[in-house]
């Protein structure tokens, strides 16, 4: 379908996403997802709505911008009476860039309401937040409004994780541990001149293993389902989805993998670290599910 449609354009596509008729972002479910009714098997019959979408469903695909042309000659001089325009410099690139950004995040607090606007953009979790609280955040962080403001700020939240797993996949970030809290700079990309400074809540490793496995809990559904023995759904704990949902998740397991801790340009690498915690988290998820079929047997 994307290949159709980059076909059809002429372009590349480099984000695709599916929102529904109300403008809200549609979650695609991925090959062994366990929705209701059993782990879910992709194949050649598979129909659109067992993968989580239907007939009604938009598909928005961006395509890669046309490069920019040559520049042409700069004319001889003396040649014509006009003026020469003053060239934008360095300083006033990035004046306006921080401006953009800084009008973009306000608009995107704005349409998201206070209670979201923290857990996405304002690192996904409070010093005295427990982690039932953290793994709520998570689960809800894309309750946008309805309408078509619900979606630019759904889609603004999503770019903004997006940029964060680029710049932690390419080594774009600095880490400086500040008490309680992470102080991070990162760059979406290697030509971007301003870095975007974030400060979040610093997890320890014990820590990430118990908001992971909160997330778990609140994945697996109800308690008969619990107790019935089906797993939870791990297709939300991928790194883009980390950095959209929780940042401050995301950007704890990147400090904790930095090759050299004590140098805030190390590089991290988060799914490493993502997929050990998730693994002790699914292990402490059975041990409590285990714990509730014995209290089950003895009442």
């Amino acid at each position: 379908l994307v290949a159709a449609c980059a076909a059809a354009l002429g372009g590349a596509p480099t984000h695709v996403s599916f929102r529904g008729d109300d403008g809200r972002p549609a979650t695609l479910l991925s090959n062994g997802a366990y929705p209701a009714g059993g782990t879910l098997l992709i194949g050649p019959t598979s129909t659109l709505a067992d993968v989580g979408l239907s007939s009604g469903t938009v598909v928005d695909v961006q395509l890669a911008g046309p490069k920019p042309s040559a520049k042409k000659p700069a004319p001889p001089r003396g040649g014509g009476g006009k003026k020469k325009k003053r060239r934008r410099g360095d300083d006033d690139d990035e004046e306006a860039d921080a401006d953009e950004e800084a009008a973009a995040s306000a608009e995107a607090r704005r349409l998201l309401g206070p209670d979201r606007a923290r857990a996405v953009l304002d690192g996904g979790a409070k010093k005295d937040e427990d982690v039932e609280g953290v793994a709520a955040a998570f689960i809800n962080a894309n309750d946008a409004p309805e309408g078509l403001s619900g979606a630019a700020a759904a889609m603004w939240t999503t770019a903004q994780g997006a940029g964060r797993a680029d710049a932690a996949a390419a080594g774009r970030v600095r880490v400086r541990p500040n008490g309680w809290r992470l102080t991070v700079a990162w760059r979406s990309s290697a030509k971007a001149k301003k870095e975007t400074e974030e400060t979040v809540r610093k997890f320890s490793t014990e820590e990430s293993v118990k908001v992971v496995c909160a997330i778990l809990h609140r994945q697996a559904g109800s308690r008969r389902r619990k107790l019935s023995g089906d797993k939870p759904s791990t297709r939300l704990l991928t790194p883009p989805s980390v950095a959209t949902r929780c940042p401050a998740l995301f950007w704890s397991l990147y400090a904790d993998s930095r090759t050299d801790p004590s140098d805030e340009a190390a590089p991290g690498d988060v799914a490493f670290a993502l997929d050990h915690v998730t693994t002790l988290a699914m292990e402490k998820y059975e041990a409590d599910v285990k714990a509730m079929q014995a209290a089950e047997e003895t009442a």
